[in-house]
This record gives C-alpha cells, sequence and structure tokens, in this order.
C-alpha cells in the first residue's frame, strides 16, 4: 500500500529513520495484537530509494501466515502514527509488506527456525563444485549451515560456514 507522506527529516541518518521505524511500528504492533490477536512480527525497516522514489519499507511476518487485512491494519496504524510525530523532511512511500513466501533468513534466529525447511542457498565461492545449493537445511549449528539436496537423483549433504553464504532464503519446490 503506498501512501504519500512529508516529515521533518532534520539530520536523521538513515539508520537512525530505520531504528526509529522499526521502534514505532514494533509499539503499534503491540496495541494491534492485543486487540485483534494477531500473530505477527516486525521483521525488519529499509528506508531506501529505488526508481528515484524514497521508500520506507515495514516488513513484517508470522509464523503461521500473513494476511491482507493484517498488512492493511498494520499500514493504517503506523501511517496515521508516522503522520502525528513528524520525524521526516521529504516526500516518501510507506510500504507495509509480508517477508513472503521466499523470505531471505537474515540471522540466526531465522535460520534455526527454518530447520527442515527447503532453501535456497548461495555461496561467495564454489564448494563441492557448485556455489548454489536447493535443498532442506538439516541444521545450524556454531555458524554451519548443513543442507541435504539432490544432484542427479543422489542424496547429497553440505556443511556450509554461515561467512561463506551470500545468501540464505526459504524456496518453494516444484
Amino acid at each position: 500500500m503506498w501512501i504519500s507522506h512529508s516529515f521533518n527529516y532534520a539530520c536523521m541518518t538513515k539508520k537512525e529513520i530505520e531504528k526509529k521505524t522499526f521502534d514505532l511500528a514494533s509499539s503499534e504492533l503491540e496495541r494491534l495484537i492485543q486487540e485483534k490477536n494477531y500473530d505477527l512480527f516486525i521483521d525488519s525497516v529499509e528506508y531506501v530509494k529505488e526508481n528515484g522514489v524514497k521508500i520506507l519499507r515495514v516488513i513484517c511476518d508470522s509464523d503461521d501466515c500473513v494476511s491482507i487485512d493484517m498488512v492493511s491494519d498494520l499500514n493504517e496504524r503506523i501511517s496515521q502514527k508516522l503522520d502525528e510525530d513528524d520525524y521526516m523532511d521529504e516526500e516518501y512511500y510507506l510500504e507495509v509488506t509480508s517477508a513472503g513466501v521466499e523470505k531471505e533468513l537474515k540471522n540466526d534466529k531465522a535460520i534455526e527456525k527454518s530447520i527442515g525447511k527447503y532453501v535456497y542457498v548461495k555461496t561467495y565461492e564454489k564448494i563441492d563444485g557448485s556455489s548454489e545449493f536447493y535443498g532442506y537445511l538439516e541444521e545450524y549449528n556454531d555458524n554451519v549451515v548443513k543442507i541435504n539436496y539432490l544432484v542427479k537423483n543422489k542424496q547429497k549433504n553440505v556443511a556450509i560456514n554461515k561467512e561463506k553464504i551470500a545468501l540464505i532464503r526459504l524456496a518453494i519446490k516444484f
């Protein structure tokens, strides 16, 4: 949902805007959870420029599923609170969205919660002859991700140190 706002930006950095918005969104979400019993949390906040347009993106997620009504309600609350707090001075669009079915696993907690799920892993360098793996996340211990994947109809396992991972996300198996 796109909504244009104008705020008093002053001297806030990108990180300060993201942190302040994360805190604001989390606070509004807590109220929404109490009122409507939603199973939601704020995954991240990004303040980016895409195609010449500034976007304040709030990404929410759930242990279950995220409905359009949940996103819409959260968007309404955050938008109203941003208007009241008025801490930015430039035009931007507010985008409240879910993390999606192929969401990136950005931290240890997200990786641990995804054990047993089908994932895509891209590495900085080749490991066992490949830099891309689609398979099941079997284990995550001591910053090492263990993936069970198929190569020419043969099951293989690979252990990848987290430092060597460029991207890890959930994947859809066809």
